[in-house]
């Protein structure tokens, strides 16, 4: 049950990080600073955990990598498009 908890906070937590990066990006229109290496790396991290998510079965890590996936890969859309 502790897990479940802890799991549902990082998952809550997490939602903030991507968004925040996302909108100043699409307010500015600009992506001066941002580095597309960092963002590569994390699609595959958030990819990897995401297969290993769904091996297990692990209903709040899905959740929580499929979402990192999603907005990772956004950011990665918007670097190119603001380049």
């Amino acid at each position: 049950m502790i897990s479940v908890i802890i799991g549902t906070i990082g998952l809550i937590i997490s939602l903030f990080i991507a968004p925040a990066q996302i909108m100043k990006t699409l307010k500015t229109k600009s992506v001066e600073g941002i580095s597309v290496a960092t963002y590569y790396l994390l699609l595959v991290t958030c990819s990897c955990y995401l297969i290993r998510a769904i091996a297990i079965r692990e209903p709040i890590f899905i959740i929580s990598n499929f979402v990192g996936v999603t907005l990772t890969a956004y950011m990665l859309i918007l670097i190119y498009k603001y380049r």
